[in-house]
């Protein structure tokens, strides 16, 4: 390819990233503005469609409620409905999160331990140089950690996420969540994020976890009551670099309405134990908690993730 060819190819890429970009942040201003029942029946619309096309996500949802939670079809088919509104909600929430952290527009139960009020209170004050904050995709996942974003703040909040392939895309979700204080970061490179905190080459970090997901190298430990692959990345920071770590939750009781319940994870009696069995019996601790809070609620949780398929071999 000749320059001039080169030139041409490069001010068309260009041209393509601004015009997506020009779309999605008009996009993002449009349902800003939109009144709460707007976004409701607009995410309620959404929802249904994808309930009606995505034939392999509501398969995975069904199968997943019936084995998992032991549910009858019409139960399953009630609250996979659910689950695909409460993604979609999420989405709109990430969107309108100044809505959330304003007071005027949102209404809150807090649940905070005490044990958790004084390490975020060493966390904001930067006495700790480095914490671990664990949740789920369940309720507002995003809302949890922009709350906890806004009170350890000046202290950085970093998310470690699965960006989207899509350029355009990806930066307008960084660009999103920077605006609540939550600065994204790939899986592959949050670990040195979190290392360089901790070594003190970086200023003080709170680090957010989502850690319900299928992990094909990790641990296999009971989720919801049945064995899967489980990341062990969270216990492997904790328990290595001896790091404290909240766990917690933001469940959504009506659009506009949110529980916030965060607590310290327990870490007590794992100083007898070798490493892998350190690892496991951490992760098996944050699972149960999970579990506890999606079983509250389970329609507001993930279900179209092949969450319990076999894979890292362990009995």
């Amino acid at each position: 390819m000749d320059n001039e060819s080169l030139m041409l190819s490069t001010s068309f890429e260009k041209a393509k990233y601004s015009l997506a970009a020009f779309a999605l942040n008009f996009v993002t201003v449009s349902l800003r503005i939109l009144p709460l029942k707007v976004l409701d029946h607009f995410s309620y619309g959404i929802s249904a469609v994808l309930w009606s096309t995505n034939k392999r996500r509501r398969a995975i949802t069904l199968k997943n409620l019936r084995s998992i939670l032991a549910l009858s079809d019409e139960s399953s088919i009630r609250v996979g409905k659910r689950s695909f509104y409460s993604n979609i909600l999420v989405i709109i929430e990430s969107i309108c999160m100044h809505r959330l952290l304003r007071r005027s527009y949102k209404s809150t139960r807090m649940d905070v331990s005490d044990e958790a009020q004084r390490l975020i209170h060493k966390c904001q004050s930067g006495e700790i140089p480095l914490t671990i904050a664990i949740s789920s995709h369940y309720g507002v996942w995003e809302y949890v950690g922009a709350w906890l974003a806004s009170v350890v703040s000046p202290t950085k909040t970093i998310v470690a996420s699965k960006l989207p392939k899509n350029r355009v895309v990806a930066d307008h979700l960084k660009n999103i969540r920077t605006e609540y204080g939550l600065h994204l970061f790939d899986k592959k490179e949050v670990t040195r994020e979190v290392l360089n905190a901790h070594k003190g080459s970086l200023p003080p970090h709170l680090c957010m976890l989502l850690c319900d997901q299928h992990e094909g190298n990790g641990l296999k430990v009971p989720f919801l009551g049945k064995k899967c692959c489980t990341t062990n990345v969270p216990a492997r920071l904790i328990h290595k670099y001896k790091l404290p770590a909240l766990i917690g939750i933001a469940r959504r009781e009506k659009l506009g309405s949110y529980y916030i319940s965060i607590d310290v994870l327990p870490l007590s009696g794992l100083e007898l134990l070798y490493d892998s069995e350190a690892y496991k019996e951490i992760t098996l601790r944050i699972n149960t908690i999970l579990s506890s809070y999606i079983r509250e609620a389970p329609s507001q949780w993930i279900w179209m993730h092949r969450r319990w398929r076999e894979c890292c071999g362990e009995d």
